[in-house]
């Protein structure tokens, strides 16, 4: 049965591989079989996610993201909902006493 592993843990897998080709200065499948070895997968495995890897980044798919720029718009976003919740809240009591004004009559 295939196993799944998640995006995070394959990203980590191709990290390891160029970060011990650069270290050991060897070519990809010796850097694939030292690394696949120590995460318990194999090393053909980890070669199609290099492939995956490589194929997105020619592609300019790229899912980089950049954390300071995601949290400032987050944020941003953040401020602007809480100030549009706070505005519903005082539009929503202001036609509930007028409601309530009305029964009242």
């Amino acid at each position: 049965m295939a196993r799944r592993y998640s995006k995070e843990f394959k990203e980590r897998a191709v990290r390891l591989t160029a970060e011990h080709q650069q270290v050991h200065s060897c070519k990809r499948w010796p850097a694939a079989e030292a690394v696949a070895l120590k995460l318990g997968i194999s090393p053909h495995t980890l070669m199609d996610w290099i492939r995956q890897d490589d194929t997105r980044a020619k592609n300019g798919d790229d899912t980089a993201v950049d954390y300071a720029e995601e949290n400032a718009r987050l944020r941003a976003e953040n401020i602007e909902l809480r100030r549009v919740n706070e505005l519903l809240k005082e539009a929503s009591a202001f036609f509930a006493s007028e409601l309530d004004h009305r029964a009242r009559k």
